[in-house]
């Protein structure tokens, strides 16, 4: 049991590291790869806690651990990348934009962490953070690999609504009843891995879009069938 801990705590740490490589290489203008880490972050907190409930959950140290990481790979990292984004134009509003989305993603952790003590949520209250720095990371990636010229005022607004969304009251659920190495799912990940070597920067955005937007709805439609 303390072994599969610890090990979750080190996986917890590669998801710090890559979390706060994303920032530098952020700040020195490496924006595809800093976006890219993005996901190896993603990747190491899905491992960290499937690990964890291995070992009848994780210890309060890695409960607080686990925070700390995501509220640096997943929303200062992604934060910081949107806000260094085409530097020159509307600093001051990108900075208040982006310190917001800070703020927004220390406050939802600190309620989740109180939310969920004691018990496994079947549903997240709020945008969780991994969603908001995947779909911030993703749109940098189609923005660069299909030389879009977005307004980075209309980054800034997406990445003020993702900020509200994650301190907000809408349903996401949170899968950990749901066993997804199945036959019946073996298909669509076939699809999309194929589909992730071709074109992996729209890939990532479809599946982040198409997480924050359409999971609420199927949150909802659950909760209906329950109640």
């Amino acid at each position: 049991m303390e072994s599969t801990r610890y090990m979750a705590n080190v996986i917890t740490a590669a998801n710090l590291f890559f979390g706060a490589m994303s920032i530098f290489l952020s700040v020195i203008g490496k924006y595809i790869p800093a976006a890219w880490i993005i996901f190896f972050s993603i990747i190491f907190d899905i491992a960290d806690g499937k690990i964890a409930r291995m070992s009848n959950g994780p210890s309060e140290f890695g409960k607080q651990f686990d925070s700390l990481a995501d509220l640096v790979s997943f929303v200062v990292a992604p934060s910081v990348l949107a806000f260094t984004l085409n530097c020159p134009a509307f600093f001051l509003w990108r900075l208040l934009v982006c310190l917001m989305a800070v703020f927004c993603g220390a406050f939802r952790l600190a309620r989740f962490n109180i939310e969920a003590e004691d018990k496994i949520p079947l549903f997240f209250n709020g945008l969780p953070t991994p969603g908001f720095g995947a779909l911030t990371a993703s749109i940098v990636l189609v923005h660069y690999k299909y030389n879009l010229d977005v307004d980075p005022q209309i980054i800034s607004v997406i990445v003020a609504i993702l900020a509200m969304m994650m301190v907000s009251r809408i349903k996401y659920p949170t899968f950990k009843n749901v066993a997804l190495f199945q036959w019946k799912y073996l298909l669509g990940f076939a699809i999309i891995l194929t589909t992730l070597f071709i074109i992996p920067e729209l890939v990532v955005f479809v599946l982040s879009l198409a997480y924050v937007v359409l999971m609420p709805i199927k949150a909802n439609l659950t909760r209906e069938e329950k109640g």
